[in-house]
């Protein structure tokens, strides 16, 4: 394995801060400790020493004007662009846990959906949080702060501009149209995750507790989750002797009495290798398929499944045997419109795929406004610091 090196360095410079709103100057020490790493020794001095210079020339602490009491706006495009970063990444990873549940089944459709909903409607509120960040709502408490920083040494008047009255102050602006635009795009991502059970609710269909998706519809597959578990190495089977049956087909005019039904269908051979290998139990399942049955909307089916499954089962010491099982499951289903299922579950995958890139257009415009409010600010003057400074 090849060995990563890492060097740290430490930084310690006095910024100087011009305020845009009185043009007083005030200065702080800023200090940073930092590392880079790399494949040798060189490389990682050389990237610790890119990390002290982004920090020297990029970097501020949050100090108001102690003359005027105005935060200056690279200061909040610090906090702003922290908080747009935490809205898009609770945002996304309700995305990838909504890809989870659904795609791996383990909630039906609908919940998956409400995780992704959940997770941006809190990313949303973060992003509002910081598009309503107003740092220069008080200026005199500002102030007062920065007074008293001044007081105990961490922070220095260097220049006093003429004073004028809190009114007269063009105090800057704390947010810029890209922190909207990013916000109203937060929002758009909720709308999105909320199409499956939106287009549930406008169609009327049915819903069941025990199909994957809970909407079925003519033509549709859906999986059913047996009651009985099955304890095999590492999740394997094989199903034979596969049958599902509508056992009031009669009752129901259904020309197609016997579904199509398929599970795993794994080989093993007489050895199964792998990091982990060992016993896992899991819910024996059929996917069915659904007849192309229009006139199916609306009915109840009664489904009666069976499989028998041949499965690894460990003994311990690493051996193994075959083992075969029959599985039994019985359980009904409410009919929906045709493809109702394919739709729904199209409907949660392709919303959840909107959101998630509406999150990450969101992060992008927000970000490139934070940009834009740094530039807002007069550059800053970078000092060496004295070893008795502050």
């Amino acid at each position: 394995m090849a060995t990563t090196y890492t060097s740290k360095v430490s930084v310690r410079c006095v910024k100087q801060h011009t305020c845009v709103a009185c043009a007083s100057k005030y200065s702080y020490v800023l200090v940073r400790n930092l590392q880079g790493t790399g494949s040798t020794a060189a490389a990682a001095e050389a990237n610790a020493e890119k990390a002290a210079l982004k920090a020297v020339q990029g970097e501020v602490d949050f100090h108001p004007c102690p003359a005027c009491g105005v935060v200056q706006p690279d200061m909040t495009a610090v906090v702003v662009n922290k908080r747009f970063w935490i809205a898009g990444l609770v945002g996304l990873a309700g995305v990838v846990i909504s890809f989870i549940c659904g795609f791996g089944r383990a909630t039906q459709i609908m919940p998956a959906a409400y995780i992704g909903a959940a997770f941006t409607l809190v990313g949303t509120l973060i992003a509002a949080w910081a598009n309503f960040y107003a740092p220069n709502r008080d200026l005199v408490s500002n102030r007062a702060t920065s007074e008293g920083k001044c007081q105990t040494g961490k922070l220095k008047l260097d220049e006093r501009a003429a004073a004028q009255p809190d009114a007269m102050l063009q105090t800057p602006a704390s947010q810029k149209r890209g922190h909207r635009i990013g916000l109203a795009l937060c929002a758009a991502a909720v709308v999105a995750t909320l199409a499956p059970p939106a287009l549930q609710m406008l169609g009327g269909w049915p819903t069941n507790t025990t199909s994957y998706p809970e909407v079925v519809g003519a033509g549709d597959e859906a999986r059913f989750y047996f009651n009985e578990d099955i304890v095999s190495i590492n999740g394997k089977w094989k199903g034979h002797e596969i049958a599902a049956y509508v056992t009031n087909a009669d009752k129901l005019g259904t020309a197609q009495p016997r579904l199509t039904a398929t599970t795993k269908s794994e080989s093993w051979g007489t050895t199964i290798s792998g990091k982990s290998v060992s016993n896992s139990t899991n819910k024996m399942y059929l996917d069915v398929k659904f007849p192309a049955e229009p006139d199916l909307a609306g009915k109840e089916l009664s489904l009666n499944m069976q499989v028998r499954a041949v499965y690894p089962h460990g003994v311990g010491n690493d051996a193994f045997q075959d083992e075969s099982k029959v599985f039994k499951h019985a359980t009904t289903v409410t009919m929906g419109p045709a493809g109702s299922g394919t739709k729904l579950y199209r409907a949660w995958w392709e919303g959840e795929l909107m959101a998630a890139s509406f999150l990450i257009v969101s992060l992008l415009v927000a970000l490139k406004a934070c940009a834009s409010l740094r530039g807002d600010a007069v550059p800053t003057t970078v000092f060496q610091a004295d070893d008795n400074a502050r």
